[in-house]
């Protein structure tokens, strides 16, 4: 009788631990979701802003590239022109 007496306190016991591991487990994890959550937010947010800064600098720089496109452009046929004249004098 004695034996089935701690037999059954040992279960109650374990279960009970069980139950309180559980607990802390459901616990522990929502807040690291929480604290997860969080943080992805704020990536999310900084990537939002940095995605906005690149747009604008770009949407500012796009008129210099169309200029020093349309100036080496410009050199480029004055030097087509300057080594085709220079072919023809030596003809």
């Amino acid at each position: 009788m004695v034996i089935e007496t701690i037999r059954d306190i040992v279960i109650i016991v374990a279960g009970l631990l069980m139950i309180f591991l559980f607990i802390g487990i459901a616990v522990g994890s929502f807040l690291l979701y929480k604290k997860v959550n969080r943080v992805i937010n704020a990536v999310k947010n900084t990537a939002t802003t940095a995605q906005a800064v690149v747009t604008s600098i770009a949407d500012a720089i796009k008129p210099l590239i169309v200029l020093s496109a349309f100036i080496r452009r410009l050199r480029r046929r004055g030097w087509r022109q300057r080594h085709e004249e220079g072919e023809k004098e030596k003809k």
